[in-house]
């Protein structure tokens, strides 16, 4: 796709979003952990259903080394979104396992 044609096709697209966005906290906040979490969340059911349970999960975890500390079982239970951040988290290189020895290591 050449330039011009690229530019009538994104540029439109940009306008609609800036006039129609919906103020979500994740946007607002360039924190790679919490983008990073937002999506793991959002990979999972509805953006109304993140809403909640992301504020919820960064008062518990407000950074990736609270999350390191958290036990399993509760993170398990501070969302339904969380068995996948689990598994990433069992997978994680070797190399990481003493950033979150808690949960690496079962």
């Amino acid at each position: 796709m050449d330039t011009q044609r690229l530019s009538q096709t994104v540029q439109p697209l940009l306008d609609w979003f800036r006039t129609h966005a919906r103020t979500l906290p994740w946007r607002a906040d360039r924190e790679p952990y919490h983008v990073w979490l937002s999506e793991i969340m959002l990979q999972q059911t509805r953006v109304e259903a993140v809403r909640g349970y992301y504020a919820r999960f960064l008062a518990a975890a407000p950074d990736v080394f609270a999350l390191a500390a958290l036990p399993e079982a509760q993170l398990l239970t501070r969302s339904i979104f969380l068995p996948l951040l689990v598994t990433w988290m069992k997978n994680i290189e070797p190399g990481f396992a003493h950033v979150m020895p808690g949960i690496v290591n079962r």
